[in-house]
């Protein structure tokens, strides 16, 4: 028979109150397993203690036990047991292998709570700014869905900068704005005139609405957004809206349209707003 720490360890109990010449060898030359042996056997004098004890206070009639006292001694007692059982019991460690780390009664006191941080503090207060989004990719929903979906925004979208802009950030201006077709380089370059010929009014803001995010086409100056899903209210790609200042549509005409033709249509729109070029 084999007898090394593994035989030593699954006789561990019967071992510590009797001698086994099987072991003896082993034990010889091997400390770990010795000092678990003499933790085991070093237990029987205290579980003897407390038998005495309570045999004492049996004898002693003119005595009243306190059972809070029994109590309160034997769970120290039962507790001092496991634990030296569960150190007894611990594996032995390997060469090579580092011991595991003592045990301790000490409980780790718990992190004060502390407010969550804010990263962006002019969030609060201020505009929230959407994830940012890759340039040139084309949205994920069609064309066609957004423009059918009638459950939508009736005007989001993202300018450049990243920020979400609705009707409300227009309100008290005029606002002008095309949804330009990069398949149709006209409906761009209408726009472009458009906003040339109004651009000093400080009453009327002018923004160039892309379906997906795209490169604006070269020698072209007007402000440009993206439309986040929504109905642009009503347009499509190719139209061009005049909003008043309180968000009512007064114009809708198409930059598909002659471009001094769409000049004087927007014009006369704006004439009729009250505002003068």
């Amino acid at each position: 028979m084999n007898v090394d720490c593994h035989w030593i360890e699954e006789n561990l109990e019967r071992l510590a109150f009797e001698d086994d010449r099987l072991a003896q060898g082993h034990l010889a030359v091997c400390a770990h397993c010795r000092e678990q042996i003499e933790s085991l056997r070093a237990i029987d004098p205290m579980v003897k203690q407390v038998f005495e004890y309570d045999l004492a206070i049996a004898r002693s009639p003119k005595r009243r036990r306190s059972p809070v006292l029994i109590g309160a001694f034997g769970t120290a007692i039962a507790a001092a047991l496991l634990l030296i059982v569960a150190q007894v019991r611990q594996p032995a460690s390997t060469p090579g292998t580092p011991a595991p780390p003592a045990m301790t009664s000490k409980i780790p006191a718990p992190e004060p709570a502390t407010s969550p941080k804010i990263q962006n503090p002019g969030a609060v207060t201020g505009r929230a700014k959407p994830e940012a989004t890759v340039p040139d990719r084309p949205s994920s929903v069609p064309r066609e869905a957004r423009q059918a979906d009638r459950q939508a925004p009736e005007f989001l979208v993202t300018d450049l900068a990243g920020y979400s802009r609705t009707l409300n950030d227009y309100r008290g201006y005029v606002l002008i704005f095309g949804v330009w077709d990069s398949k149709d380089p006209q409906t761009a370059a209408n726009l472009e005139r458009v906003y040339k010929s109004v651009s000093a009014n400080t009453k009327i803001r002018v923004l160039g609405i892309s379906e997906d995010r795209e490169v604006k086409p070269a020698n072209t100056t007007f402000p440009s957004a993206v439309n986040q899903g929504s109905q642009l209210l009503g347009g499509k790609a190719g139209d061009i809206v005049v909003v008043d200042a309180n968000g009512t549509i007064a114009f809708r005409g198409s930059l598909r349209d002659e471009s001094s033709r769409l000049l004087r249509s927007v014009q006369s729109a704006l004439t009729a707003l009250g505002i003068q070029k």
